[in-house]
């Protein structure tokens, strides 16, 4: 996980989360494997006493609290089970993303809130595949097309200094809501969600599994989150990035000139050699 992400993750938790601290809430991060016990992941964020942080992946491994079989179905995972879902540098990953993205609204309480982040640009890195790069529009579609509202959508257009280069990915991120839904709507979704499935089930994308059922599950008890309107937390990011930029660009030549002026007086004060 590149640092711009966990800065972009951070910023989340900070500008829509910090006044539910004390709240339990339960916190799904969808891609959460790491390959290395240090290597720098979501869970440090999510770690209030109230909080319960789960890691999801498609397979067991370092930072992974639940396995799912299958990336487009995910049975271990009961609906409206989650308060808060996180994802980051996942979703270029997933062949059927639009699939994936109704079971991440279906585990989603009603008023829960998500926040996924992915590369708008980039070099190719595949894991095990690399098929997508995405911008806000993107992420504003993707809201459209699963019926949840659209919070706060960005895309960092702009290059932002990172140690480790992260800020050539140029992410995208979206943070969204789930309504409220009534009965008919809920129908509506679980049915549009069976349909996604069973559709890619019948098609190429090599699912070994049977095609679901579109049960409407039973209702569960909505998230404690209000209505939530945007709070522009990425562009205020990329402001505080931008100044500290400038801030490191003013020392640095700060230490150049009086590195500079410290060699040149040092040349008057040498003594000549034997000419």
């Amino acid at each position: 996980m590149h640092q711009s992400s966990i800065d972009k993750m951070k910023a989340f938790r900070d500008g829509y989360l910090a006044e539910f601290r004390d709240t339990p809430l339960e916190i799904l991060d969808i891609g959460s494997r790491v390959a290395s016990r240090d290597q720098p992941n979501y869970r440090p964020l999510f770690g209030g006493p109230a909080w319960r942080y789960t890691g999801m992946d498609i397979e067991p491994g370092e930072n992974v609290d639940v396995s799912v079989r299958n990336p487009y179905d995910w049975e271990e995972i009961p609906s409206e089970s989650f308060d808060v879902a996180v994802s980051g540098q996942t979703l270029e990953h997933v062949k059927f993303f639009w699939v994936t993205m109704f079971e991440i609204v279906r585990t989603l309480k009603e008023g829960g809130l998500a926040c996924l982040i992915a590369p708008g640009a980039g070099v190719e890195h595949r894991f095990p595949v690399d098929c997508w790069r995405f911008y806000r529009d993107g992420m504003a579609a993707l809201c459209e097309f699963t019926g949840v509202r659209p919070v706060e959508v960005y895309t960092q257009w702009k290059w932002l200094y990172y140690e480790d280069g992260s800020g050539t990915w140029r992410d995208s991120c979206v943070v969204l809501q789930k309504p409220r839904l009534t009965d008919r709507e809920r129908r509506r979704f679980h049915e549009r969600a069976g349909m996604q499935k069973r559709v890619l089930a019948e098609g190429a994308g090599g699912w070994t599994h049977a095609a679901p059922s579109s049960a409407v599950p039973d209702r569960r008890a909505p998230s404690a989150f209000p209505e939530m309107a945007s709070r522009d937390i990425f562009p205020r990011l990329e402001r505080e990035r931008e100044e500290d930029a400038r801030r490191r660009s003013f020392h640095l030549r700060g230490r150049l000139i009086r590195k500079g002026w410290k060699s040149l007086l040092r040349s008057f004060t040498q003594p000549l050699g034997d000419g």
